[in-house]
C-alpha cells in the first residue's frame, strides 16, 4: 500500500449502489438494517456506497450517481426523503425495498453491466476504485484460517477470472501487484467487449491471488 499510495491516493469509488443509511434510527432500533444490507453487497461485489439524512439528495443528484437505491421500507423516510427518492426516481433512479424476498436480485437486474464481476471461489472479493483513465480493482482472498496463535493458513484462489466496466476506450495495459510472493504479477493478457450501452467490459484471468493483489487498468 505503501509503495502503490501515488496511484492509490485521490480515488473515487465505481459505486453502482447507494445504501439509504437513516441515522436517525439509531435510537430506534437495534437492528441496523444497513448494514446487513452492504454485508450482502459485498458478499455479492456489488460495488456501493452508504448514505445518511444529509447526504442523500447530493448523491442520488450527483451526474454520476449510482443506479440503484436501496432503502430499508418507505415508513423510515421523512417527506423531505420521500420528495427526493421520488425527483431521483424521475430522473431515472431505481429504487429497492430490501425488506422485499428478491431485492438482491432486484438490485443484480437494475445495474445490468456491474462494475465488476468475479468469477473464482465465494471468498474473493473486489473493491473497484477510479482515477483519472485508470481503474483500480482490489482483489482480497478471505481464505484465511487460523492454524494457532502464531499462524494462520492461506488457500489461495487459482484462475480467478475478473470482468471490469470501464469507459468507452479501449484500455492499453493491465498490470497485477501484490506483496505475495506466490502471487501473480507483472503484465497481464485481457479481452475486451462492449456492453449494450457502448462501454468496454474488460476481461482479465488472475492465474494466482494469494492474499491480496491490485489490478491497474490503463
Amino acid at each position: 500500500m505503501r509503495e502503490q499510495a501515488e496511484l492509490l491516493n485521490g480515488t473515487k469509488a465505481a459505486g453502482d449502489v447507494c445504501v439509504f443509511l437513516p441515522f436517525k434510527r439509531w435510537v430506534e432500533t437495534t437492528e441496523c438494517q444497513a448494514l446487513t444490507t452492504a454485508a450482502a453487497l459485498g458478499r455479492a461485489n456489488l460495488q456501493f456506497s452508504v448514505v445518511s439524512e444529509e447526504d442523500l439528495e447530493r448523491a442520488l443528484g450527483a451526474a454520476d450517481g449510482p443506479r440503484v437505491l436501496v432503502v430499508e421500507s418507505a415508513a423510515v423516510l421523512s417527506e423531505a426523503e420521500r420528495g427526493v427518492i421520488e425527483k431521483y426516481k424521475k430522473g431515472g433512479g431505481r429504487v429497492v425495498w430490501n425488506q422485499a424476498e428478491r431485492w438482491l436480485a432486484e438490485v443484480r437486474e437494475a445495474v445490468a453491466t456491474p462494475a465488476v464481476v468475479v468469477e473464482g471461489p465465494a471468498t474473493v472479493r473486489a473493491v473497484v476504485r477510479v482515477k483519472g483513465k485508470r481503474t483500480i480493482v482490489h482483489l482480497l482472498n478471505l481464505n484465511v484460517a487460523k492454524v494457532t496463535s502464531f499462524e494462520d493458513r492461506v488457500t489461495a484462489a487459482e484462475g480467478v477470472r475478473v470482468k471490469v466496466r470501464c469507459g468507452a476506450d479501449r484500455p492499453t495495459k493491465v498490470a497485477a501487484m501484490t506483496a505475495d510472493g506466490e502471487g501473480t504479477r507483472g503484465a497481464l493478457d485481457f479481452s475486451t467487449v462492449k456492453d449494450d450501452q457502448g462501454r468496454i467490459v474488460v476481461e482479465i484471468t488472475v492465474p494466482r491471488l494469494v492474499v491480496s493483489t491490485i489490478l491497474e487498468i490503463e
